[in-house]
């Protein structure tokens, strides 16, 4: 089938709220999304505070608050996709996008290829979660998301991490009944967070609820534990770490891959140096 106006992939809220504009100019469109509804948010943990800032939605009004939870979120932006009845794919990713001869384009996703007329695209910063490649990774027992902390109860665990995201799960993770939690962070201290998560951490640390491995990185991850190297006083040493899970939540791979591959620059600036500033953002370096 073809859609003659766009193929949509979807930073959620934008994707969503691009939909809404086109629908009412009554013009076909699908808007593709490589998550479920509600994209990144969706994934967060249960209750977590959301900042925000003022804005106004369709069929909502206008967000004068400036924190949400998750759920109220999810709840607001659930209520504009069905009162615009917005036409989305969840859980379908763009793999490749090519210009057609009538100068339409071929979209090639995970679930097959679209035909379009315009493509906007609205990838957000996070979109695939960063992995660690390295053995052991694709156990079970190995997660890029925290959902809800009051699951995991009465277990060893291990965050991969150093941003905001590490610290909430972390410091949620350690609040639950009979859990010991390591925190694994690449750099000697922690940059850029949020205030509050500035504070709760340095409390947890002081409270020894939280263990801080500091210049560290994981190497190998098996049944119930993590080997990880550490750097301190200019030695390295190996040691293991019991982890009845792993959480690594050290942001998400670069949509720069991608954006080369189909054509678009970005003012000048090098690949490299673009994916260099982006992994500094989301892992807080």
């Amino acid at each position: 089938m073809n859609w003659p106006l766009a193929v949509g992939v979807a930073s959620f809220l934008c994707g969503v709220l691009l939909a809404v504009a086109i629908w009412q100019h009554r013009i076909s469109y699908l808007v593709i999304d490589q998550s479920d509804l509600g994209g990144t948010v969706r994934k967060y943990p249960r209750n977590k505070l959301t900042m925000t800032q003022p804005i106004e939605l369709p069929f909502v009004g206008r967000l004068r608050r400036t924190e949400y939870t998750k759920e109220e979120l999810l709840r607001l932006w659930e209520d504009i996709v069905r009162q615009a009845r917005v036409e989305i794919r969840p859980n379908v990713r763009l793999l490749g996008l090519t210009r057609q001869p009538d100068q339409t384009f071929s979209a090639d996703t995970s679930e097959g290829t679209l035909h379009c007329r315009y493509v906007v695209l609205a990838l957000g910063r996070r979109g695939t979660p960063r992995r660690l490649n390295v053995p052991g990774e694709e156990s079970e027992h190995v997660l890029y998301h925290l959902v809800d902390a009051a699951g995991y109860t009465n277990s060893d665990i291990l965050v991969v991490g150093g941003g905001d995201s590490a610290i909430e799960a972390a410091t949620a993770l350690a609040v639950q009944p009979g859990n010991h939690v390591t925190l694994s962070y690449r750099r000697h201290a922690f940059f850029r967070l949020k205030h509050r998560n500035e504070e709760r951490i340095a409390r947890f640390l002081s409270e020894g609820r939280i263990r801080v491995l500091f210049n560290s990185q994981v190497k190998r991850i098996e049944p119930g534990s993590a080997i990880i190297e550490v750097e301190e006083a200019g030695r390295v040493q190996e040691i293991t770490v019991r982890a009845d899970h792993v959480f690594v939540l050290a942001g998400g791979e670069p949509s720069y891959p991608l954006l080369k591959k189909i054509g678009i620059r970005f003012n000048g600036e090098s690949e490299q140096k673009a994916e260099r500033i982006h992994a500094g953002k989301e892992q807080g370096a």
